[in-house]
């Protein structure tokens, strides 16, 4: 006898700041299944050695920032989908990410229903 169990999106949530991780685990709940990692190396290295279908990447983090990391894991797994995090809306940053191949992006402070709704829109393609 097999379970028809359906499976969760898996998550990434790439942010140096602890108080963002968890605020945006919370938009999650239940529903999927969420990793953490604090830069972009430790994204990077997530991402070449697991199964994840969205990435929520900060832009400016220590050791490696989000712009870098967004090329690198757009390398290693193309069709994973990556929104950039960020504090400011600067256009030079959204540009990049955009031709970089990001999905979108958030500013902080996050608006939860709008969060949501990109999230969704995002796995959904």
């Amino acid at each position: 006898m097999t379970k028809d169990k359906v499976s969760k999106h898996k998550v990434l949530i790439c942010d140096d700041e602890e108080n963002t991780r968890s605020a945006l685990a919370l938009f999650f709940g239940k529903d999927y299944e969420v990793s953490f990692a604090v830069n972009g190396l430790e994204a990077i290295d997530h991402v070449a050695a697991n199964d994840v279908d969205l990435v929520l990447l900060d832009i400016k983090m220590p050791k490696l920032g989000g712009i870098e990391a967004l090329r690198e894991i757009k390398k290693i797994k193309p069709s994973t989908k990556v929104i950039m995090i960020t504090g400011w809306q600067s256009q030079d940053y959204i540009q990049e990410s955009s031709k970089l191949g990001a999905y979108d992006y958030i500013v902080k402070p996050f608006e939860k229903i709008k969060v949501q709704k990109i999230i969704q829109e995002a796995l959904k393609k």
